[in-house]
């Protein structure tokens, strides 16, 4: 049985949680954890905090090749959002109520099986062992069950993955959102 990897694909902004995919790394080193995104200076930052010899750190990369390895090389998407996102220069902007990942929709499309923080605005999309494997966002060693849940119950892995790929088809695609807006206007203007 082939052993799985693990990957991240985001900024390395405070709240986004690569922070939280080194940690959970360094506790499972039979697995490779693929990192996308980050600058030079912001991986070798993180490189000198961990001796972790099983992350492969991938920098930033054009989407067609991110895409690629979101494919060839991941088996399991680790979304690792904290409940406070904070953008901008200083990092003081919290959007952690509102943000909705690009990369939730991508390892959907993707049909891969995704571990995520049990956070509000991620369970507005993901729902537990039904699309996704949600754990406690801050709590290593329950990210560390989760991934090895999956690993050793390759059956369940299979049926979140598919029902993912199949909620990204049925539940947000354009046509999707644009019926859901005009079902809005339409109470809206019913109460006006």
């Amino acid at each position: 049985k082939k052993t799985l990897s693990c990957g991240y694909i985001g900024s390395f902004k405070k709240g986004k949680g690569v922070d939280i995919v080194v940690k959970i790394a360094e506790v499972i080193p039979s697995m490779k954890f693929h990192i996308v995104g980050g600058t030079e200076d912001e991986i070798n930052t993180l490189k000198s905090k961990t001796k972790a010899q099983n992350i492969i750190w991938h920098g930033y990369l054009n989407q067609k090749n991110v895409m690629k390895i979101l494919r060839e090389d991941i088996d399991i998407a680790l979304l690792p959002n904290q409940s406070s996102v904070f953008v901008g220069d200083k990092n003081k902007g919290d959007i952690g109520k509102w943000t909705s990942p690009m990369k939730l929709f991508e390892y959907m499309s993707m049909g891969k099986a995704i571990v995520a923080s049990d956070i509000p605005v991620l369970k507005e999309v993901l729902h537990h062992l039904d699309n996704a494997y949600l754990v406690e966002p801050h709590d290593i060693l329950q990210w560390k069950k989760a991934i090895l849940y999956l690993e050793n119950n390759r059956e369940i892995l299979k049926s979140i993955s598919i029902k993912a790929f199949q909620d990204i088809k049925t539940k947000y695609t354009w046509d999707e959102r644009t019926r859901k807006s005009i079902g809005n206007l339409k109470l809206r203007e019913e109460k006006i």
